[in-house]
């Protein structure tokens, strides 16, 4: 079949109509909304956007949805192409400029008129009923509406019949009859490949390419607007290395200027045309979310920092979120800010941000001390609004991390008091959770802001728990120097039982040294200041670190003998449970699975007698592993599966997560692979909610089972 077109009238450089046998009447003046269906640009990735954009359009019209810069013009544009076979009566592109100096929907039907060689009547309604007797008349065309900002700019251009509609917006037009496909930043790989692909079509064979390229594609937020531009800056400077880009882009402060090429690519621009469409409350919502310190932001928090009611605070929330200045965090009414736009948020004016600072505060404090109190309080729940353990370890998972960053904020401002709550109010969560990088952090924190405040006895708190922090986090040399600090800050308080403490603490970080001998006179110390202040649990604290040492130090007669008798003389019922598990700990180490597990039988009926299930959670899966070892099959399935069971109820997964990798491997030896693979699966699930070196490790030996 011949193609014939024939147009008439002045000829302008950007014709809208592509296909066969069409006859284009161009007006003497056309809009210069309208143009050609631009060139195809450098586009990679987005394979399986681009695949179900082609088929979300050949069985109806769609809207691409997203951030501003996140490429949806080029997604619609390569779809658009790729469609042209399939659209025999072209493909129009129209600029809506939605966002910008918007067309009127009658406008958009009079360009679309004259791009189709039909009268342009006056009037909406009229030119609406023209549009759609044209299309009546015409073979399947692909209509592209880009940059759209209401519904009421595209309601009009709806077509029906074998027509399509391809709308682009920044907001979420869900009221219109269309699919609906949300687009996001590209994965790190695909903006790596995007930024790599500008730079070769730029310059050739770039010598620059290469490992950091990853590095400026995490700077830029993996926004294909800032990529483009990153692209074009050092294509304009070829000597400019990748790391003095790196180094740009990195400087928080300066990032949007950066992020800026000409006057026509620039990251703060294309953010400025959204927000200067927001109303006022919106707007005022978005200048204040930077005030919270998280990566995300529940809508609870955020109406405390606006002053607002929860279902007030939702409305403007789900608002920002539909013209994709936020976008819905990890779970309903939690909420994110891309990195970029959380910068372009920062420079707003900072008008009322210092009252929501306080009024967030007031928020966080209160909820998580009333979390605490759960985690704290496991046999003994309180009753506040966390209505179970469980509930309010998920608001922990939640917020520890916005809650740590508050400390931070916190010590910046020198608000030493708010950092010393978090630590007390978080340290028990952190240890439960096994959140050591994070227990650190937060410990370290709070040291610096003792010393600040020269209190010993805060001194002297916050460096034992720092040293016992670093001691989990296996840095050994470093927690040895924390617990001397402590030492020498409970000195200063002229308090002898912080004294003991802090040697008992420093003997405990030696052992881990293998400084044995010093072990040895750290717990001597303590065992003669025990005695002169007549404190048995002292002395039975300090005969265990001397045993320990003995042991150590190949004693082990002596060491065994002592760590006994600080069992014996323990007075009360609880110091006696843990005389028993340091013991089983001893003999453990010593390969004496049999005694071992006499202490861990004692150290679990203690245990259930006291009521104390976090500490029966431990010594059921140490016991069900003594057991193993000493090919006691049954007992040490009967100890993992209560193990399993009170770890998840005491919400410590590190129990719960070895007790059922443990009875996984128990039910493959005794021929139970169903329930063996159950269990290991329950296993995973737990572990994989974590990231530190314990949990992952175990994750690889679970994966491995599985496979």
């Amino acid at each position: 079949m011949s193609t014939h077109n024939r147009i008439s009238g002045q000829v302008w450089a950007n014709l809208v109509v592509q296909g066969r046998d069409i006859t284009v009447q161009q007006p003497v003046v056309p809009s210069q909304a309208l143009s050609g269906l631009p060139p195809q640009p450098v586009f990679v990735g987005r394979d399986r956007e681009l695949a179900e954009l082609l088929d979300s359009l050949r069985a109806g019209s769609v809207v691409v949805t997203g951030l501003p810069g996140v490429g949806k013009t080029a997604l619609a544009v390569r779809a658009a192409h790729e469609l042209r076979p399939e659209f025999p009566g072209g493909v129009l592109f129209l600029d809506l400029r939605g966002y910008d100096t918007p067309i009127t929907g009658e406008q958009a039907l009079t360009d679309l008129l004259t791009a189709l060689g039909e009268p342009a009547p006056t009037g909406q309604d009229a030119c609406e009923r023209s549009y759609r007797s044209a299309l009546h008349r015409h073979q399947p065309l692909l209509l592209v509406a880009d940059n759209a900002s209401t519904t009421t700019q595209v309601q009009p251009l709806l077509p029906d019949g074998p027509h399509r509609l391809l709308v682009t917006s920044r907001h979420t037009l869900a009221d219109l009859d269309a699919r609906l496909l949300d687009l996001a930043v590209l994965p790190p790989a695909e903006a790596e490949a995007l930024l790599a692909e500008l730079l070769r079509q730029a310059t050739g064979d770039d010598s620059r390419l290469g490992p950091e390229l990853a590095d400026l594609a995490r700077l830029c937020g993996y926004l294909p607007l800032a990529l483009r531009i990153t692209a074009a800056d050092l294509a304009a400077h070829p000597g400019q290395p990748l790391s003095a880009r790196g180094q740009a882009l990195a400087d928080e402060r300066e990032l949007l200027s950066e992020l800026e090429f000409g006057s026509e690519l620039a990251v703060r621009a294309s953010f400025d045309l959204s927000y200067r469409q927001l109303p006022p409350e919106q707007a005022r919502m978005f200048r204040l979310l930077p005030v919270n310190p998280g990566e995300q932001v529940s809508t609870e928090a955020a109406a405390a920092i606006a002053d607002l009611s929860e279902p007030a605070a939702r409305r403007l929330l789900s608002e920002l979120a539909r013209a994709h200045l936020i976008e819905q965090g990890s779970r309903w009414d939690r909420w994110r800010l891309h990195d970029l736009l959380a910068a372009y948020a920062a420079e707003l004016p900072e008008d009322g941000r210092a009252p929501a600072l306080g009024r967030m505060v007031q928020h966080y404090g209160p909820v998580a001390e009333q979390a605490s109190d759960h985690v704290m309080n496991r046999d003994n729940p309180p009753d506040n609004r966390f209505a179970t353990l469980a509930a309010a370890m998920d608001w922990l998972d939640l917020e520890h991390r916005t809650l740590l960053e508050l400390a931070h904020l916190a010590r910046a401002h020198e608000e030493h008091g708010l950092v010393l709550l978090l630590s007390t109010t978080l340290t028990a969560y952190l240890s439960l959770r096994r959140r050591v990088a994070d227990h650190v952090e937060l410990a370290s924190l709070a040291l610096d802001s003792a010393i600040s405040l020269a209190n010993p006895q805060m001194q002297y708190m916050t460096a034992v728990e720092c040293a016992e922090a670093l001691l989990a986090a296996e840095a050994v040399e470093e927690a040895v120097r924390c617990a001397e600090y402590a030492v020498t800050f409970a000195e200063r308080t002229e308090e002898p039982q912080f004294v003991l403490k802090a040697q008992g603490t420093l003997g405990a970080t030696l052992h881990r040294a293998g400084d044995f001998a010093a072990q040895l006179e750290c717990h001597q110390r303590q065992l003669e200041l025990s005695r002169e202040l007549g404190q048995p649990g002292g002395v039975a604290d300090a005969l265990a670190g001397l045993g320990r040492a003995h042991l150590g130090l190949g004693r082990v007669d002596e060491g065994l003998a002592l760590v006994a008798e600080s069992v014996r003389i323990s007075g009360r019922r609880e110091a006696q449970a843990i005389g028993w598990f340091r013991l089983a700990d001893d003999y453990q180490q010593l390969g004496r699975d049999g005694e071992a597990a006499e202490c861990l039988q004692r150290f679990v009926g203690l245990s259930r007698e006291l009521g104390i299930r976090p500490f029966l959670a431990v010594g059921l899966v140490r016991l069900s592993g003594s057991h193993a070892n000493l090919g006691r099959t049954a007992e040490a399935i009967e100890c993992g599966r209560e193990a399993a069971e009170l770890g998840e109820q005491v919400a410590d997964d590190s129990v719960a997560g070895y007790a059922l990798g443990l009875l996984g491997s128990l039910l493959a030896d005794a021929g139970q692979p169903e329930e063996a693979r159950d269990c290991r699966s329950r296993a995973l699930a737990i572990v994989e909610r974590h990231h530190e070196p314990e949990f992952l490790e175990l994750a690889e030996l679970l994966r491995a089972d599985l496979r």
